[in-house]
């Protein structure tokens, strides 16, 4: 997941976009109704690998390197209720 904003809380409630019961599958549009899933924070930064963006234009001398690392956020699913 993302990372949240500052302030963030240790738990958290979400929606569920699609529910498995056995042989039965639900999926929401976009979100399952009366169905809530809890989760708490397992790990507050999380580094993504780094992702490395080249630019380049032919016939001319023009490279142009960039690199991206996204921060994300680890998450344990406590309950779906």
């Amino acid at each position: 997941m993302d990372l949240l904003r500052k302030g963030n809380k240790k738990s958290s409630e979400l929606d569920a976009l699609m529910l498995i019961n056995g042989d039965k599958v639900e999926v929401g549009t976009p979100v399952v109704k009366g169905v809530k899933v809890s989760a708490k924070v397992v790990d507050e930064l999380v580094i993504g690998r780094k992702i490395r963006v080249i630019r380049y234009k032919a016939k001319n001398v023009f490279t142009k390197k960039n690199g991206h690392r996204q921060n994300t956020l680890k998450l344990e699913i406590a309950s779906i209720k």
